[in-house]
């Protein structure tokens, strides 16, 4: 994909029978520390948009800190 990817959206999810259940970052099925490396393995260096979409959950004013933290941590 080098060269077609211009920015990267950031969420993560359970996979269900129905489709999709949001968690907070790295509590899903999605192994981001394969992707993030996959990606900037192949030279990009745009942007990640981290879409906390678990505010029902979490308050974004304790939860984003959070996804921060561990989005660094890769």
């Amino acid at each position: 994909f080098k060269g077609w990817i211009t920015h990267v959206h950031v969420k993560d999810s359970h996979c269900t029978a129905d489709g999709y259940e949001r968690t907070m970052f790295g509590e899903g099925s999605i192994d981001w520390a394969w992707c993030i490396a996959n990606v900037d393995g192949s030279g990009y260096t745009g942007d990640y948009a981290l879409e906390y979409e678990v505010e029902k959950v979490v308050p974004i004013a304790e939860g984003f800190p959070v996804w921060m933290e561990r989005f660094l941590a890769l």
